[in-house]
């Protein structure tokens, strides 16, 4: 059996947007702590005092930021090159992670059980096998 390899590449279009989207609502949020002056009352039921309520829009304004940086690591690795993950004559070799570097390489025999999980849109291959699981997005996976 001939080695087949699947290319891949993150879907660059799609994180960017997620990232300008995510800016947008970190500086929404950044503006209102900034010109925060009264307090926060969550659900009716949990008083935040101004200080707490500046704190709270801050601290989602940082981990946004935060997570668009990630977006931006996405979406530059997606631009400078694609993955590969290989199904050879006795092993499958694919990338640890999504964006990840490091290359793992699976014995077919070692693998215990193929499933296919769900997440709201999202769709992935688990590989159940004898180090661990790994799990292949659908968006790794060729169109075929």
């Amino acid at each position: 059996m001939e080695t087949v390899a699947y290319p891949y590449r993150p879907k660059v279009g799609r994180m960017a947007l997620l990232m300008i989207a995510m800016l947008g609502v970190a500086t929404w949020l950044g503006y209102m702590a900034w010109t925060n002056d009264s307090g926060l009352l969550i659900n009716g039921r949990i008083p935040l005092s101004p200080p707490a309520a500046t704190a709270l829009f801050a601290g989602f304004t940082a981990v946004l930021i935060l997570l668009a940086g990630l977006g931006l690591r996405g979406v530059v690795l997606g631009l400078r090159g694609s993955q590969v993950i290989e199904a050879g004559a006795f092993a499958v070799s694919l990338p640890r992670r999504m964006l990840s570097r490091e290359i793992i390489t699976i014995p077919y025999h070692e693998i215990e059980a193929l499933t296919l999980k769900k997440a709201g849109l999202n769709l992935s291959l688990v590989l159940k096998h004898l180090n661990g699981t790994t799990l292949i997005d659908r968006d790794m996976l060729p169109n075929e």
